[in-house]
């Protein structure tokens, strides 16, 4: 899971619409959800 923080140096800073910053916030989501229960072919 460290090596998931650097992941956010490769998202841009700002967004064109705020419908793209709740997609970038759902993938994340969904990430860490399948990677604390154990899903890791899903995580990564």
């Amino acid at each position: 899971m460290d090596e998931s923080s650097e992941l956010g140096n490769y998202l841009p800073l700002s967004f064109k619409t705020p419908k793209e910053q709740d997609y970038i916030e759902f993938l994340w989501k969904a990430f860490e959800t399948n990677y604390t229960h154990g899903k890791y072919q899903f995580a990564r």
